[in-house]
């Protein structure tokens, strides 16, 4: 929505600090937590991003629409994942690096695919990226 408004700059900016978020927050419950930990870095800096968002467009817009069924669906996404990732953590403890990033991939391979089946903007946002990458 904020490219949208074009304000692609701030759209770039809010992911850059979500990004960079993500992956501190991850790596810090990591080692306190364990694989959980990144779970909950992801909800939480999910949750972070909208809120990040909502504000930016409160500032830019006259009335901002909360998109509280789309962060319906992150956090029901958010929640799979982190029974799956909970799940095969008890079939398969994380012994390595190796382990730790297997663990890792199945829940990026299961929140992302939770998201595209669940959700119609996440569908049309990955249909216009593969159709920009394809165009080149």
């Amino acid at each position: 929505s904020l490219d949208g408004l074009d304000f692609p700059e701030l759209n770039t900016a809010v992911s850059a600090v979500s990004l960079v978020a993500n992956v501190a927050l991850g790596v810090w419950l990591a080692f306190r937590m364990g694989p959980l930990g990144i779970v909950i870095a992801t909800v939480v800096t999910t949750a972070a991003d909208y809120l990040l968002r909502l504000y930016f467009l409160s500032c830019i817009a006259t009335r901002p629409a909360f998109p509280a069924r789309e962060l319906g669906k992150q956090v029901a996404a958010s929640a799979l994942m982190g029974a799956v990732v909970w799940g095969a953590l008890q079939l398969l403890p994380v012994r390595s690096w190796v382990d730790l990033v297997v663990l890792v991939g199945l829940g990026v391979l299961v929140y992302g695919t939770c998201l595209v089946v669940i959700s119609s903007a996440v569908r049309q946002t990955a249909r216009s990226v593969f159709e920009d990458a394809v165009a080149g």
